[in-house]
């Protein structure tokens, strides 16, 4: 439970409002680096939040993120496995570094210095 608590704070905290659209769009651009560019050659337009009206702002924007397609899904998906993959050892090595100091002063306590 102690090991768990600084990821959940830390994961609370980069995943949140503030920085939503600045891991999709490293996301894309890690999806167009490997995919060998962006929507097939054609420039990425942005988003016009004013040109439509309110009640259809939320089915557009979803239409226009779709055609984003394989760039932005690829790039997400190795953006999660690479920040998951350095999570996981960003834990481990202060967790066993722990356990072994723990070990030590267990060991000294009695009188088993190595």
């Amino acid at each position: 439970m102690r090991v768990n608590l600084p990821v959940a704070v830390f994961t609370t905290f980069y995943t949140n409002p503030f920085t939503f659209v600045p891991l999709y769009l490293l996301g894309y651009k890690i999806g167009a680096l490997v995919t060998g560019g962006n929507t097939h050659g054609r420039k990425l337009s942005e988003f016009d939040w004013h040109q439509h009206p309110w009640q259809e702002t939320l089915p557009e924007f979803f239409r226009w993120l779709a055609g984003l397609g394989k760039t932005l899904l690829a790039g997400v998906v190795l953006e999660g496995s690479l920040f998951a993959l350095c999570g996981y050892f960003l834990v481990q090595l202060p967790w066993r570094l722990h356990v072994l100091h723990q070990w030590h002063r267990r060991q000294q306590k009695q009188g088993k210095v190595l």
